[in-house]
């Protein structure tokens, strides 16, 4: 199956019809590390985000791992896993304290989880400000 069909077929809300080809492409182990990214990427945007959520952790480990981690964290931050999202965000930011997406990531995390404190000390340092 081409991605770019599965995309296609997803871009006319043709889910149903999607989601076993991106399934079966999941499984493929012969696809390449930013391949299989495209095709955890497109089973979250189709609704499927404990298969994305599988095949970014599988990702982890390759050379498309720091963006697998991004989008790994972002998919549990949206299912309500606020404390694994946040914990990935900070190994992001262990890694590269300059890391905006990953702060913008955690700031919301927080904010989702009532921790509005901590989410506000995140939001300024983005802007630059000392919490």
């Amino acid at each position: 199956m081409a991605l770019h069909q599965a995309e296609q077929l997803l871009a006319g809300g043709e889910i149903g019809a999607v989601l076993p080809l991106l399934r079966e492409a999941g499984q493929d182990r012969g696809l390449a590390p930013p391949e299989r990214l495209r095709v955890a990427a497109l089973l979250r945007d189709a609704g499927d985000f404990a298969g994305a959520e599988n095949l970014y952790r599988g990702l982890l480990r390759t050379g498309v791992g720091a963006e697998a981690r991004f989008r790994l964290a972002e998919t549990l931050a949206w299912t309500g896993h606020f404390q694994e999202s946040g914990e990935l965000c900070a190994e992001m930011l262990d890694r590269d304290p300059k890391d905006r997406r990953a702060r913008l990531l955690l700031a919301r995390v927080l904010s989702w989880d009532g921790r509005m404190e901590e989410s506000i000390g995140q939001y300024r340092m983005l802007l630059g400000e000392t919490p």
